[in-house]
């Protein structure tokens, strides 16, 4: 969460050298844990249901989470944390995703081959989307990943070896568009609508993968790139200026990969990210990555790649889904049957700087934490408007920050 706060300040000296400064802060803070919301307990998912994808609605006001073990959908009502329905869906219901204005969603069900669409104003099922006939019927091949275009006219869906549009004014299921040697698992709109990458994973020589792109026009395949590594999750950033995929080499941890828009090609591993999927925040500044074998999500800060940290989530934890202006995001635990919300802190507020001579004392008053957060322990501060970030060392929780080498009369940005 960012904000910012001018203030002008004044020092004392002779009037050859009187300067005014001015000191506009840039605020940066981290996250903690909220609460742990159960599924178990009245009007709420029985325990074992397994949560396994989660999405939350443009005006964050819900959410609504697949329950893969229970064939069901829960609601959660975000201004209380308080599941308030059960929906049934189809078999083992693995992905969800709300459409951009909030007024329907789509569940992917991969023990069923279809997809249920829910009117989220009154939470029922209002049509079941029979995708075709598989055969001989694998997870690995089952509707486990779908996305919804931004303007809300389609959706994709990965179901066996091919990606089935649907046309979302009458639900038609339209032709789709296949790789001949693997199965799509991961699917993302560009921001803009114009394409979309397609995540393919299987194990076919002599790649396990392959990333696709799609002009959404007309559904065609623009280029294909193998992997040598089978694809996972894909997400974009916000402003659409990137796009980032996971995989996992070894089957248990995941790497990240940047995607190159103008080329389509994928970099090498980021240094020391891990974990699937990413989810960037609505402004773009930190990510959250999901590790299933460590029960964390790692914070990452995405100006300069850096690692900020991790915080405790549930057991398996399965996915990240961001809350529209980035105060929370919610992690559905698919081994112990809960979501966790995380929260960011408030804004630090009624800042003050005092001036020297090539120095500055900048105070402020701690930002509220949400109830049951672990406390702040630390500040960075940034002179360049987050493009790298100063750590105060050693770290210490105290509201004040002492800069030193600073240049009478020149405007800085903390």
């Amino acid at each position: 969460m960012t904000g910012s706060r001018t203030l002008t300040v004044r020092r004392e000296a002779s009037p050859a050298t009187l300067r005014s400064a001015v000191v506009r802060f840039v605020w940066a803070v981290l996250l903690g844990v909220a609460g742990v919301l159960g599924l178990a307990g009245a009007a709420a998912a029985d325990p074992g249901d397994g949560p396994f994808d989660v999405a939350v609605s443009p005006d964050g006001l819900f959410a609504y989470v697949a329950n893969r073990g229970s064939d069901t959908v829960s609601r959660i009502a975000l201004l209380n944390n308080s599941v308030t329905a059960r929906i049934p869906v189809g078999e083992w219901p693995a992905a969800v995703a709300i459409a951009p204005d909030g007024s329907f969603a789509l569940v992917a069900n991969a023990g069923s081959g279809t997809v249920s669409r829910i009117r989220t104003s009154d939470n029922k099922v209002v049509a079941t989307i029979a995708l075709g006939d598989l055969g001989d019927w694998s997870f690995s091949s089952a509707p486990k990943a779908l996305a919804i275009s931004p303007t809300g006219s389609v959706a994709y869906v990965a179901y066996g070896y091919k990606v089935v549009p649907i046309r979302l004014a009458d639900n038609a299921v339209l032709p789709g568009f296949s790789s001949p040697h693997h199965y799509p698992v991961s699917i993302a709109f560009a921001p803009s609508g114009s394409f979309a990458y397609v995540g393919l994973s299987g194990d076919s020589a002599p790649v396990d993968g392959e990333l696709i792109r799609v002009r959404t026009s007309d559904n065609s395949i623009q280029a294909v790139v193998p992997l040598a590594n089978p694809a996972a999750r894909l997400t974009f950033a916000p402003n659409g200026t990137r796009a980032f995929m996971t995989a996992y080499p070894d089957h248990i941890s995941a790497e990240v990969r940047d995607i190159d828009l103008a080329t389509n090609t994928v970099s090498a591993p980021i240094a020391g990210w891990q974990g699937s999927p990413l989810a960037i925040s609505p402004d773009g500044t930190f990510g959250y990555l999901a590790q299933k074998d460590t029960n964390l999500v790692q914070v990452v800060r995405m100006s300069d790649r850096k690692v900020l940290g991790t915080v405790t989530v549930g057991k398996w934890p399965e996915a990240v889904a961001f809350g529209p202006t980035g105060a929370f995001a919610l992690v559905p635990n698919y081994g112990s049957d809960s979501v966790t919300r995380l929260d960011l802190p408030g804004q630090p507020t009624a800042a003050k700087a005092t001036v020297g001579k090539t120095t500055a004392k900048v105070t402020f008053t701690a930002p509220s934490v949400p109830a049951g957060n672990p406390p702040i322990t630390n500040y960075m501060y940034s002179f360049d408007a987050g493009k790298t970030w100063v750590t105060r060392s050693p770290a210490s929780a105290a509201t004040t920050i002492d800069l030193a080498s600073l240049t009478t009369g020149k405007t800085y940005s903390l």
